[in-house]
């Protein structure tokens, strides 16, 4: 046999590698966010209401790149019996104009 069959196959560099392993691992991170991105975004609405000093009920049924959608919004004050805020239905679209390009809807 000749030198040439006895060479093992090159083997893919330790650089090559952790990039691989990095960008695997950011895949999977952007798929768990996704995923579990409404019960964040309904816990950070709840937070911003707490720091107003306001008690919040609301569930978040759509959060994507085209808006937000809120339903069963009750937002009022501790111990208050009227709300401040109520509604059915939020609904916020976005319109984008370009990368990082957000603009109001028509």
């Amino acid at each position: 046999m000749t030198e040439e069959n006895l060479a093992q196959p090159k083997r893919k560099s330790a650089k090559g590698r952790i990039v691989g392993l990095f960008l695997a691992a950011f895949a999977i991170l952007v798929v768990v966010l996704w995923f579990v991105r409404q019960p964040i975004a309904e816990a950070i609405a709840r937070n911003v209401c707490a720091e107003q000093g306001l008690s919040c009920n609301l569930s978040v049924t759509r959060l994507d790149l085209g808006g937000v959608t809120l339903t069963s919004v009750d937002a009022r004050a501790p111990g208050a019996t009227d709300a401040a805020v109520t509604a059915r239905e939020l609904a916020i679209n976005f319109a984008w104009e370009g990368f990082f390009s957000l603009r109001p809807p028509k």
